[in-house]
């Protein structure tokens, strides 16, 4: 392959061979190889061997699927009037992936990650309509399969549009929404990684693993004061599956005190001891029983040095956005955090890791409350979802 790589739209350069002869005269000039000079195909260019060039790109959208795909628009009207055009992404993305390209030359296929090109057109935009980074990685699952088996050595790859074409929604950059989500896609694609694939929970955690847990001063002290509060969190603490499963204990003699009296497996640690992870609880919220133990085998897999739970599943700012499968979060957990022996060179955040937080509650001392519920709950119901609802009731 040569040194240099270029991609021109071949339709929009007056005169191409001009404008290849003077790069190529640059990179003579400067020791450096002739440019390897590809072509979109878009806008009536239909092969690189009409302007000299070495391959052809395939242009994604460059005729909006020709009709292939069906016109959406008239759903979105109560909410969005359209003049342009929406198709679904899932539609688009199946589109392209059931293209079988026969060329008599070196031909990249191309894909994108979003497209709305309202900043532009405002009403008269085209717009691909509910993208996700997991359609995105199955689309580019298929492209690289294809480049593996059609194309030669040197010359594998696939065109991904964009970078950061924000006025046209088509982004690999780190966004709000998704996060790291679309580069993480491309890196689990590269790497034979499904999408939905959470190869950190076959991590063993080792018996020898040491895990500290300490809390909040502000915490410790709510604890004092309020027993009830007290009593729900350490016999939360107390039924995690980590317990069962390495050794945990508790850096303020207060808390290694209460734990003793909630749970009678514990075994009450004396003395400084070194942990391989601290776990820090800074304000009241409750644990599934796998959560504790989801944080730290995320954090042996990938080495983390701060592991974070993302899911407060009874948040009313948490948004469904904030639960987006690769999503990663830009916030710090005000609630909890496991913290790799003072390492912080790379964080994660489990979104595999439930956590129910709370406000609280010793001002409702000495109140008398009287709270009944009804949940209705199908033979066919997610028992997981029941879970959620159990604990966001405790908390």
């Amino acid at each position: 392959m040569a040194g240099r790589f270029y991609i021109y739209r071949p339709v929009s350069i007056p005169d191409v061979g001009v404008y290849k002869d003077a790069w190529e005269k640059v990179c003579a000039e400067n020791g450096l190889e002739a440019p390897f000079v590809v072509a979109v195909l878009t806008r009536g260019a239909a092969s690189p061997d009409d302007f000299g060039m070495d391959a052809g790109c395939e242009r994604v959208l460059h005729d909006w699927t020709g009709g292939n795909v069906e016109e959406i628009k008239s759903q979105l009207y109560p909410y969005w009037p359209v003049n342009g055009s929406v198709l679904s992404y899932d539609k688009v993305a199946e589109y392209y992936m059931g293209l079988q390209p026969k060329t008599d030359f070196t031909y990249f296929r191309s894909i994108i990650p979003s497209w709305d090109n309202t900043p532009r057109y405002g009403s008269e935009a085209f717009v691909i309509h509910k993208s996700t980074p997991e359609k995105f990685q199955e689309w580019l699952d298929v492209l690289i399969a294809d480049a593996e088996e059609r194309l030669p050595d040197g010359r594998k790859f696939v065109v991904v549009n964009a970078w950061n074409e924000w006025a046209e929604s088509a982004m690999l950059e780190p966004d709000r929404r998704f996060g790291y989500a679309y580069l993480n896609s491309i890196g689990r694609a590269l790497s034979g990684i499904n999408f939905n694939e959470k190869e950190y929970l076959q991590q063993e955690i080792p018996e020898t693993t040491r895990i500290s847990i300490s809390f909040g001063e502000r915490l410790l002290n709510e604890f004092q004061v309020d027993e009830n509060l007290r009593k729900k969190i350490f016999t939360n603490i107390a039924n995690s599956t980590v317990f069962s499963l390495c050794e945990i204990f508790f850096e303020q003699a207060r808390a290694n005190h209460w734990m003793s009296s909630f749970s009678d497996t514990f075994k009450h640690s004396e003395g400084n001891i070194a942990s391989d992870y601290t776990l820090h609880i800074k304000d009241i919220c409750y644990f599934a029983p796998d959560a504790i133990e989801y944080m730290i085998k995320m954090a042996l897999f990938y080495d983390a040095g701060l592991v974070m739970a993302t899911s407060h599943l009874n948040d009313p700012g948490f948004t469904h956005q904030h639960l987006s499968g690769r999503w990663a979060s830009v916030r710090i957990d005000p609630y909890t955090t496991l913290l790799k022996n003072g390492d912080k060179r790379s964080v994660k955040y489990c979104v595999d890791a439930r956590v129910f937080i709370s406000e609280s509650q010793s001002l409702q001392k000495g109140i008398p409350q009287k709270v009944s519920t009804i949940i209705r709950f199908s033979r066919s119901g997610n028992l997981k979802l029941l879970q959620n609802a159990l604990y966001s009731l405790i908390a």
